[in-house]
């Protein structure tokens, strides 16, 4: 990889690899940057491979951080279980992404209801489609939820906790205050936080790269080392324990956060690129209105075509 040098996968991620539907990414572009910045060619595929990196690594120093702390109450965790699902999670986290990426995923909010889907997917996690819309996840997401999911169980990856995968995509966190769920809670927002997780890391670091804006110096490995759980008193004085970044990171923490900043105002919100982003806004609702009544008019359910049949459609086509 241009950004991190050799990414180790295991064997057993490779049949997953190998399926169209993530090989499908390799026609994703990443960003819609190419307009202001010509060698901004990266794709959803490299990302994907990208972010698992970063949570493998992530995952490594939580996990040693955790268990150096001697905290009688994580001995009993599957950490290799967690770790499974949290690693497919950063692999799969894409795949569910819609032809031009954002620009095209809002149409996924017209055609398919997330809520009857997951309660169809995983009918006994009732508190999951309760607190959906809770989650910090995009429309995308919640579909490469949807798509991972059907992917592990063709693939027959069983030996896996399938709703910390949903929810560590989609964002959802468990509600419980258990020791075991403030490790899944922890793992959720490594994915999918609200402000540091390792998927935006990995395009704040490609991003850079392949543009040649450069923004921030991010020492991941000085951000993951620091990564924890800690015990504190909190306001009504009782004891309890909250993941944390050990002192050492902090100053990583401030780049990531100017870093991001500097990327939204510089890049994302570039006037070109705003102007860019709108005309194929409008090339799609064109295109969406077409094939809806010219082609589709019979089928009333279907209210748009960009939809998960419509994707394993064209991978089988």
């Amino acid at each position: 990889d241009p950004v991190y040098g050799y990414i180790n996968v295991d064997d057993e991620y490779i049949p997953l690899i190998d399926t169209a539907e993530f090989q499908r990414l390799r026609n994703i572009r990443q960003t819609g940057y190419q307009s202001l910045y010509p060698s901004a060619l990266h794709n959803r595929f490299v990302h994907s491979f990208g972010v698992f990196h970063l949570g493998e690594k992530a995952f490594n120093c939580f996990k040693n951080n955790v268990c150096e702390c001697c905290f009688p109450e994580y001995r009993d965790v599957n950490w290799n279980k967690v770790k499974k699902s949290f690693l497919l999670a950063c692999l799969l986290h894409d795949v569910g992404h819609s032809p031009f990426s954002h620009t095209g995923e809002e149409y996924y909010k017209r055609s398919t209801d997330f809520k009857a889907e997951f309660k169809k997917a995983l009918p006994a996690c009732m508190d999951l489609y309760k607190n959906l819309e809770n989650g910090t996840g995009k429309p995308h997401e919640a579909m490469s939820a949807l798509v991972g999911l059907e992917m592990l169980r063709q693939n027959k990856i069983h030996d896996i906790d399938e709703e910390l995968f949903v929810r560590a995509i989609i964002g959802v966190k468990y509600n419980s205050n258990d020791n075991i769920y403030l490790i899944k809670n922890t793992i959720i927002e490594m994915l999918n936080g609200s402000l540091i997780d390792v998927d935006k890391l990995d395009y704040l670091l490609r991003d850079a790269y392949v543009t040649g804006f450069n923004t921030m110096v991010l020492d991941v490995d000085r951000l993951f080392n620091g990564y924890t759980i800690v015990k504190y008193i909190d306001a009504s004085s009782k004891s309890r324990y909250i993941a944390a970044y050990k002192r050492g990171s902090l100053s990583v923490i401030e780049n990531v956060i100017f870093a991001n900043d500097l990327e939204r105002h510089w890049i994302q919100n570039h006037p070109t690129i705003i102007y860019d982003v709108k005309l194929i806004q409008q090339a799609i609702e064109l295109y969406d209105k077409y094939m809806t009544t010219t082609y589709m008019k019979n089928l009333g359910s279907i209210k748009s075509i960009f939809t998960k049949n419509a994707i394993i459609i064209c991978l089988i086509v």
